[in-house]
Order: structure tokens, then C-alpha cells, then sequence
């Protein structure tokens, strides 16, 4: 499938200065997640991964399924039909991709002088789970949990999804000089944020996505691991766990700095492992 990029709802991207600066009094801060997919339509979103964010008191009546899914944001109406919002094919269809190409994770390291490449595909949370369990099937005990599940849901979730079709890439270093593991996720900061005021502030490029996330609920099993029952809790702690989890474990700190990725400029975080005993 050619890459298709969601057309924006309110500001037309040819829209030139003067008329964004008139039209804006009108649509306020549309976001690039809260945009239609082109293509999709609601029952390309799955009924089980919506359905575990449903409110209790909303599940039993099929009116007001259909009334969460457009009040939270997984659809919205355009010409009085609902159509899927990028946020909402993110969370809820079971391969993002299909709609979004750059909608997918892939981990590489080498195995035995061999490159491997593992290309994790699905729902957003899924793939964010994957990649960790790849990364500490592949290196045990390296990289304290805490820290990497931050380091993927940071790379995944706050990502410029409007950028081309690269995926959040993860590479995995071990008898390399340093050993160290690299996170790279395609676009440039947002708003005025720098690298160096990450530690000390927080701003959200996908408002509507986070949202969503917010609710999802992780497996059990992470949950008890990571000492929480949703896939994004507190919002702004994401860095500070990074940066405290790896000094514990390796010794150092974690480095952000923006680089010219393969599709253009991104963010890569590199995480040193713990020591070698």
C-alpha cells in the first residue's frame, strides 16, 4: 500500500498563512492523531481492543458504545458519518499499518555475526509490549525494566506520526564498544522543546492518543513488574524513571539527542546496560 497521509480536518495542508490565520479562529489546535484516516472506516477498528476501554456502565447498551467511541475520540463524524481517527486506528485496530505504514516497531541486533530484524506490528500497546520483551529476551537483565518500557512508550506514543513511513526503531548493541541500546523515534521535538529541557518539562504532540492510552490496562504480569495497572499513569514521570532506573542499574545516564534517521530528522536515546560481571 502507497503511503496515505490523513487528511486534516479544519486547516487544509495547502492552507497558506492567511488563510490558516483566519481559519484557526474557527478550528483550534487540530492535531495530527485527532485527523481521519483516509480509507477506514469504523469496523476496521476492533471491537475486543476498544471494548476493554469501555466504561462498565456504557458496555450493555450498543447506543452508548457508539457514543463513547465518538466522545473519546476513536471516531469522528465527517458530513454526519463516524470515520476513524489516526489515534483511534492506533489504539484500536489490530494492524495499524494497513492505514498508517510508518505505524510499526522494528528491533534489530546482531545474533552470531548476523543481522536479525524483528518488524512488531498491531494495536500501539501491543507492539510497545513486544519490543520490550524482545529487547530483554535478547539481553537479559541489561536494561532496568522500568526504564525501558519509559524509553518505547515515550519513542511510540509522543513520536511525529505526520512523518513518512519510518517506524520508532530500536537497536540493540552488546559486543560493541560501547554496549548500548539505541531508541530512535522519527520527527523533531515539539513545540519549543529542546534536548536538554526534557528532564526539567513535558509537552504532548499527541494529545487524543495519550488520551486513549491512558486506558488501556496492561497485562498482569507487567503490571506487577512495573508496579502499575495502566499502560500511561502519570503523565511527565516518563524521563525522570529513564534517567533514575538507568543510573541505578548502569552507573550513567541516558543521552537524548536529535539525529537525521533514514526518513528524516528524530530523537535517539541511548541507554547504557549494566555492568558486565
Amino acid at each position: 500500500m502507497t503511503q496515505s497521509t490523513p487528511q486534516r480536518r479544519g486547516l487544509p495542508r495547502s492552507a497558506n498563512h492567511r488563510t490558516m490565520a483566519r481559519d484557526v479562529r474557527h478550528v483550534h489546535d487540530v492535531r495530527f492523531d485527532e485527523m481521519l484516516v483516509p480509507g477506514a472506516v469504523p469496523a476496521d477498528l476492533s471491537a475486543p481492543l476498544w471494548m476493554r476501554l469501555v466504561p462498565p456502565q456504557m458496555k450493555a447498551d450498543p447506543g452508548l458504545r457508539q457514543r463513547f467511541l465518538r466522545l473519546a475520540g476513536f471516531m469522528l463524524p465527517e458530513e454526519g458519518v463516524l470515520r476513524p481517527t489516526v489515534a483511534g486506528v492506533l489504539t484500536a485496530a489490530e494492524d495499524p499499518a494497513v492505514f498508517l505504514p510508518n505505524a510499526r516497531t522494528v528491533v534489530e541486533w546482531t545474533l552470531g555475526g548476523i543481522g536479525v530484524s524483528r518488524d512488531i506490528r498491531g494495536p500501539l500497546d501491543r507492539q510497545i509490549l513486544e519490543a520490550c520483551r524482545t529487547v530483554e529476551d535478547t539481553v537479559p537483565g541489561a536494561y532496568a525494566p522500568e526504564a525501558l518500557f519509559e524509553a518505547v512508550v515515550n519513542a511510540a506514543v509522543h513520536r511525529d506520526w505526520s512523518e513518512g513511513v519510518e517506524p520508532v526503531r530500536i537497536r540493540i548493541f552488546r559486543g560493541f564498544r560501547p554496549d548500548r541500546l539505541e531508541i530512535t523515534s522519527p520527527g523533531l521535538l515539539t513545540g519549543t522543546m529542546t534536548v536538554e529541557s526534557l528532564p526539567f518539562r513535558t509537552a504532548v504532540r499527541n494529545r487524543l492518543l495519550v488520551s486513549l492510552l491512558t486506558k488501556v490496562p496492561l497485562p498482569e504480569v507487567w503490571a506487577k513488574r512495573l508496579g502499575r495497572s495502566r499502560l500511561i499513569e502519570t503523565r511527565g514521570e516518563g524521563v525522570g524513571t529513564i534517567i533514575r532506573a538507568t543510573e541505578a542499574l548502569a552507573g550513567r545516564a541516558p543521552v537524548w539527542k536529535m539525529v537525521k534517521g533514514d526518513g528524516g530528522p528524530a530523537l535517539r536515546l541511548t541507554i547504557p546496560p549494566a555492568p558486565r560481571r
